[in-house]
């Protein structure tokens, strides 16, 4: 006979599981993190595979911000598909934040980002957090519309800012991925160049 314990442990490996299918429905982990997820939760139990979840949504740390980490990137990236566009993102003075307001602060700052990538991104591509303060997100879908996209992203985070002196801004830079006439990891390196450019000219702004 199954004891009550025993019965509020299944009933809790099982909403884990469900969460974990939601997650993959929503493009916040991938199926083989999915799958992971339903292994680990009938070999170590509720505590470990909360803690998974937490690991692989946020890429350090259980206290996620709802978006996929640098593992996740890097196994997307060798599986693209023919056509994409790759952006990334650097939140601008951010160890300033950090120290000026303290770490709580900081930590809001990256959910308000995280959360401005998938309102702005998120309908056509995945969002990532591929360090403590950089961001990456792989558009397959709705490239055409991608200069409406990256302004839907800009007026967010500025409506923010002109709330709270205290979030930074973000610099941004992208290049296009074409299999047929690209590889990709030079569409990477040129998106990087590109968010770096753009990460100058926001200092270059700030200090005239």
């Amino acid at each position: 006979m199954m004891t009550g314990y025993s019965a509020v442990i299944l009933v809790e490996l099982l909403l884990l599981v469900i969460t974990a299918e939601d997650a993959v429905t929503n493009r916040l982990i991938t199926k083989e993190d999915r799958n992971r997820v339903i292994l680990l939760s009938l070999l170590i139990g509720v505590a470990a595979v909360a803690e998974y979840i937490g690991v692989i949504l946020n890429g350090a740390s259980p206290s996620s911000i709802g978006l996929l980490n640098r593992r996740c990137y890097e196994t997307n990236t060798r599986n693209i598909g023919s056509r994409a566009a790759i952006l990334f993102f650097d939140v601008n003075k951010f160890k300033q934040v950090n120290d000026s307001y303290g770490h709580n602060v900081g930590d809001i700052c990256l959910k308000n980002i995280a959360a401005c990538l998938r309102a702005s991104y998120g309908k056509f591509g995945t969002c990532y957090r591929i360090g403590g303060d950089e961001f990456c997100v792989i558009l397959e879908d709705g490239l055409d519309k991608l200069d409406e996209l990256n302004a839907s992203f800009r007026n967010s985070i500025e409506k923010i800012r002109a709330e709270d002196h205290r979030m930074p801004n973000v610099a941004l830079g992208y290049a296009f991925y074409d299999s047929a006439a690209s590889h990709i990891q030079k569409v990477i390196e040129e998106a990087d160049r590109k968010m770096y450019q753009n990460k100058r000219a926001m200092a270059e702004e700030s200090a005239s």
